[in-house]
């Protein structure tokens, strides 16, 4: 497992990810970016879906303010 942060949730999240799959978190921005582009289908867990949920939900309430 390792630990990936969540810029926009302010907390770090545990994850099973490859090193491969590092180099993708990465490439496509970081974690919150990567949990956006992904469908919530594509997605391995509902873990990474529900926190998938809180991330858009923290970005939508962020830019109302």
């Amino acid at each position: 497992y390792t630990r990936v942060f969540s810029e926009t949730l302010g907390r770090f999240y545990k994850i099973k990810v490859t090193a491969a799959g590092l180099r993708t978190l990465e490439h496509k921005g970081g974690f919150d970016a990567w949990l956006i582009g992904t469908a919530p289908t594509k997605l391995p867990n509902a873990e990474l879906r529900k926190i998938r949920k809180q991330v858009i939900e923290a970005k939508q309430d962020n830019a109302k303010k």
